[in-house]
């Protein structure tokens, strides 16, 4: 296969060094669902904002896991991506997040670090 049918994809996002978030969360999980992941930083910052000099509390709604959005966001752009049903790519995705969110409660992982995705790569 030449490197022109690899099915690509650009990742227009930050890079965090710490945290599980940005492009640090979508470029395994995209790599990992067959994807060529092409990162484009708009950013780099030391941490996210999850971290309390970051946080702005008046509009938080229960408890924030840094990256979930980003989890959730590049497993339904790879699947679109590949072509799969955008209503499949939803609950794919909310299914990998739901085992990841309940892996890293498991474990005591701090709010802010993120959650724990990466054992469930194999399984996407």
């Amino acid at each position: 296969m030449s490197h022109n049918n690899q099915k690509k994809i650009a990742v227009i996002n930050d890079f965090c060094g710490f945290g599980r978030c940005s492009i640090a969360v979508s470029l395994p999980i995209i790599s990992a669902m067959g994807i060529q992941c092409c990162p484009l930083p708009t950013a780099i910052f030391s941490n996210h904002t999850g971290y309390e000099s970051f946080y702005r509390t008046e509009h938080k709604v229960g408890t924030c896991r840094a990256g979930t959005g980003d989890v959730f966001s590049s497993i339904i752009a790879a699947d679109s991506v590949i072509g799969k049903d955008l209503n499949d790519a939803v609950l794919r995705a909310s299914s990998f997040v739901a085992k990841a969110l309940k892996s890293t409660v498991e474990l005591d992982i701090p709010e802010a670090d993120g959650i724990c995705f990466e054992d469930f790569l194999k399984g996407i």
